[in-house]
């Protein structure tokens, strides 16, 4: 996923680099999803590095060098869950992340995907040269 942004902190940087799609329409194909998804799931991502970044130091001490968010839609619904290592993140990462992307899921620049899908985000923590 091409990220515009750096997002650094304490000598460490946060990006995400890959989003994966899981359809829960059979009648329904990737291709024609994917337009009405771009700036939604780059807005996301974008949320999440901003809200992340302050932790990263405190992130990679304690093991945690990838992460993954999940955002599920549903007609009426968008649910999200953030996990490393097969563990949901600590609560206060939690808090951050809802402050960053309720925002955006209830009025960012664009809208909800109105498919019923899963989407996965995946992030990266490095050092920084």
């Amino acid at each position: 996923m091409q990220q515009d942004t750096e997002f650094e902190s304490d000598g460490r940087a946060i990006r995400c680099t890959e989003v994966f799609y899981w359809l829960k329409t059979p009648d329904l194909s990737l291709s024609a999803v994917l337009p009405s998804c771009s700036v939604f799931h780059r807005e996301m991502a974008v949320a999440s590095c901003s809200a992340l970044t302050p932790h990263l130091s405190v992130l990679s001490a304690s093991g945690i060098n990838s992460l993954a968010l999940r955002v599920s839609t549903h007609t009426d619904l968008v649910e999200y869950q953030a996990g490393s290592g097969g563990r949901l993140l600590p609560q206060r990462y939690m808090n951050e992340l809802d402050s960053a992307l309720i925002p955006v899921i209830h009025g960012g620049s664009a809208r909800v995907p109105q498919t019923a899908m899963d989407m996965e985000f995946i992030f990266y923590i490095t050092h920084t040269v």
